[in-house]
């Protein structure tokens, strides 16, 4: 037997493309000959289906006599003068079938002759009628030359008889990691710019292929991270900086899949797919899982976006569910956007009714209630929200948010009352009833989009244009925007793109063009090109430091100083269980961890030099103290109730209905009846709180 030089480039595309060939071989009953030779050449079946495919495939190659053009590129012998029939029939025996289903979505059933003994003869249907029904005719393209150049005959009958699509989830698939990253940098564009227009529900191959490459991606992440903390010395720490950039292809095409799934889960139509497809959720989970577990923000943002979109489709299995348990651990989480993302999603999981067994008695509720004290306007709106649809699931979930009402909450709630709503909208209340809002999140996003899109002047002023070569990624420029304005509602990630492609669009003035060698930033993917983050960008912001005796911490934001002084600085004595304050001069103590809580928030939210301030806010909180004097407000305000206010005003209408409820709310009648003379448009509501004591 001659021995044939190896002429096959098994790159691992093309070992991952024969592994699917011959699983897709023996799934219909047939036998692949992976390498088949043709002029004592080992044809290569995966750059032979890449050509044919690009070309319109088989039957344009066909129609157009472009067998011979195909066999050119193997350089076959010049006595080889039927290379064109045998090549043909190479293709029909083994890669015909591959075609028909996997890049048309049509069902392929194997003629007779490939069933046989004989199916891979020379002759077998390579000179003859391979169908018994005819085949549909795709459109007509110029014949080409026998003269013209292979390249040119694929470049011409692609740009005309292949759409976009084709292209796409034939580069998906098949093409090589450039064709990839630019298959996957189109779907983002698109998915961002018109999601509605990437039909999920008509091109189910798509999904499955980005599903399938997140699980890759992920699995390698996973697998780099547990190696690494298995065998981890003092070698691989001064190394780790190597591994981290060797992760960060996987890492790169993981964040745009969850980018295309989040934007796609933003569609209404597209929700219940998502939510009902079994690889996405596992998806979503794994995600989850190594957000928690290597602390990774991008990732778990943009999955926790995911979940929130399609929460209200999902059915949880029970009280251990995966969803549930993710959830529960990202409630105490460091990040203020996976903490306010997690409470919102268990909130639509309630919108369920099935979801209610498997969600009372929740572990997080407590934590979740001792969030009110939170200076964070956004933060307090979800906790308000997440408080009002967890009583409302069934007596025994409301009985249970009445055991953890104490007289400090009441007093946290009736004084929210009075607040005013710059960032948050309600999602799952309206003014005149207690329905869920049918366009809720579009509208919050809207509202926070009409504020912001202002301040794209402020984020583009950290930037300067630099060389193509220098590159900024949107997740980074999204923390960034983030950390510039704290808690003044963050735009999602959908919207801020928007705002980004405004920012970046090139229209750059006459004078700016001179003073500059370079082109305008553009936008590909997820990252914007030609720009760079200026030296100054760090010279900011002011930072807020910790007033507890001894402790010399600085902190970004009041948000991050409050988590920091509840868990670090917030311990009893323990002989008398009671807890001392020791903030700057303070010399305060309570017999409660409640009351502690309670008294701890006035510190946070006075004015003067020893108290703690948001350097983003303005003096006056958005949300303010329960101990502020509700009876001292004069000013009447008739402008209709929303946010905040108007969801705690459900939540203590729900809770007056019980027994307990209304004997705690009496306590607080004074300060009730003058909520009623403040904002006349919550005093029908708040009358009918009070004659329920």
């Amino acid at each position: 037997m001659v021995n044939l030089p190896d002429t096959i480039d098994r790159t691992p595309e093309y070992v991952k493309f024969i592994k699917d060939l011959k699983q897709f071989h023996d799934s219909k009953g047939t036998r692949l000959v992976a390498e088949p030779v043709l002029g004592g050449c080992r044809l290569d079946l995966y750059k032979i289906f890449r050509v044919v495919v690009a070309a319109g495939g088989f039957d344009e190659v066909t129609k157009n006599r472009g067998w011979k053009q195909v066999g050119n590129m193997f350089d076959l012998r010049s006595t080889c003068t039927n290379s064109a029939y045998i090549l043909k029939g190479v293709y029909i025996r083994n890669l015909l079938g591959y075609e028909e289903e996997k890049v048309w979505n049509k069902t392929w059933n194997p003629p007779a002759e490939l069933l046989g003994p004989h199916a891979h003869r020379a002759s077998t249907l390579a000179g003859k009628a391979y169908r018994q029904t005819e085949r549909k005719t795709r459109p007509k393209i110029k014949k080409p030359t026998t003269n013209t150049d292979t390249s040119a005959i694929i470049n011409t009958i692609v740009n005309n008889h292949v759409t976009e699509k084709d292209r796409i989830l034939f580069a998906l698939q098949f093409g090589r990691e450039s064709d990839v990253e630019w298959a996957l940098n189109m779907i983002v564009q698109r998915s961002f710019e018109c999601p509605e227009k990437i039909e999920l529900n008509q091109t189910p191959l798509l999904l499955d292929i980005l599903i399938s490459m997140a699980e890759t991606g992920l699995m390698q992440l996973a697998t780099a991270y547990h190696a690494e903390r298995l065998n981890s010395n003092i070698l691989d720490i001064m190394s780790n900086d190597h591994s981290h950039h060797s992760n960060n292809g996987e890492l790169g095409t993981v964040l745009k899949v969850l980018h295309i799934l989040r934007n796609l889960s933003s569609v209404k139509e597209y929700t219940q797919i998502l939510a009902h497809n079994r690889s996405v959720n596992n998806v979503i989970l794994q995600s989850l899982e190594i957000a928690i577990m290597m602390g990774h923000v991008e990732i778990g943002r943009h999955s926790i976006d995911i979940l929130e979109n399609i929460a209200p489709n999902i059915h949880l299995a029970s009280k251990e569910d995966p969803f549930l348990v993710s959830l529960y651990k990202l409630v105490s989480s460091h990040d203020r956007y996976l903490v306010i993302g997690s409470i919102r999603t268990l909130s639509w999981l309630s919108v369920q009714p099935t979801n209610h067994t498997c969600l009372v008695n929740s572990p997080v509720l407590e934590p979740i209630v001792q969030l009110l004290l939170a200076d964070d306007e956004e933060l307090v709106g979800t906790v308000v929200e997440y408080t009002l649809q967890y009583a409302k699931m069934s007596s025994e979930s409301r009985s249970e948010v009445l055991k953890i009402c104490n007289h400090g909450v009441y007093a946290m709630l009736i004084a929210l009352l009075l607040t005013k709503s710059k960032y948050f909208s309600a999602r799952f209340v309206q003014q005149e009833s207690n329905t869920l809002l049918p366009n809720a999140t579009k509208s919050a996003s809207n509202q926070g989009q009409s504020k912001v899109i202002p301040r794209d002047g402020k984020l583009k002023d950290k930037f300067e244009v630099a060389e193509r070569t220098s590159v900024v990624s949107l997740d980074d420029i999204y923390l960034l925007y983030e950390a510039r304005f704290g808690l003044e509602k963050a735009l999602k990630m959908k919207d801020f793109y928007t705002v980004i492609k405004i920012a970046f669009t090139p229209a750059l003035s006459p004078q700016s063009v001179q003073q500059t060698p370079y082109p305008s930033p553009t936008i590909e993917g997820l990252d914007v090109c030609g720009i760079q983050m200026k030296t100054s960008i760090l010279q900011d912001r002011p930072q807020v430091a910790c007033q507890w005796n001894g402790c010399l911490r600085l902190f970004t934001d009041t948000f991050t100083l409050q988590t920091h002084v509840l868990c670090h600085h917030m311990v009893s004595t323990e002989e008398e269980k009671e807890y001392y304050c020791q903030w700057a001069s303070c010399q305060g103590y309570a017999l409660t961890r409640e009351a502690f809580i309670s008294h701890l928030q006035s510190h946070f939210f006075t004015n003067d030099y020893s108290q703690c301030t948001s350097p983003e806010l303005s003096s006056s909180p958005s949300t303010p103290s329960s101990s502020s004097s509700v009876e001292t407000m004069d000013h009447v305000d008739s402008n209709e109730a929303q946010g905040v206010a108007l969801v705690v005003c459900h939540l203590l209408d729900l809770l007056s209905n019980d027994p307990d409820g209304a004997q705690h709310l009496k306590s607080f009648d004074k300060e009730l009846n003058s909520v009623a003379e403040s904002r006349p448009k919550l005093a029908s509501r708040v009358w009918a709180i009070r004659s329920r004591y």
